[in-house]
């Protein structure tokens, strides 16, 4: 059985993450779009830092805004990147049924290339 939350390190400190449907739905309010278009965003501070506002709730409750950007700063500080937390924010996503909980060697033999569909032998 896998965990119902994401580990988030931070300089040597783990934090639960879960996102919820209803802090989904604070951080849409939050960021004035929808979670699927919030994808397209995904580089952006305000939609890295609002999700991971959103994931931090059930466990961290309380945690405002500007902590969260302290810590996202922190995480930055210690070696941190775009590209590392990109991997957590679909994970969040995938929390709220948005996109895969995990990636399966059965998902990846069903995507064939467009050119082996077309393969005819003579």
């Amino acid at each position: 059985m896998t965990k119902p939350y994401i580990i988030w390190n931070v300089n040597g400190k783990d934090y639960r993450l879960r996102m919820t449907t209803f802090n989904a739905m604070q951080v849409e309010k939050q960021l004035g779009m929808g979670a699927t278009e919030a994808l397209n965003h995904l580089m952006d501070s305000r939609v890295i830092v609002g999700m991971l506002w959103g994931g931090l709730q059930k466990y961290h409750h309380g945690m405002n805004l500007r902590e969260v950007c302290d810590l996202y700063d922190d995480y930055l500080a210690g070696g941190g990147n775009v590209e590392k937390i990109s991997n957590i924010l679909m994970q969040l996503l995938a929390q709220i049924g948005i996109g895969d909980t995990e990636d399966t060697e059965d998902d990846a033999k069903n995507v064939e290339s467009p050119a082996a569909e077309n393969d005819m032998t003579i």
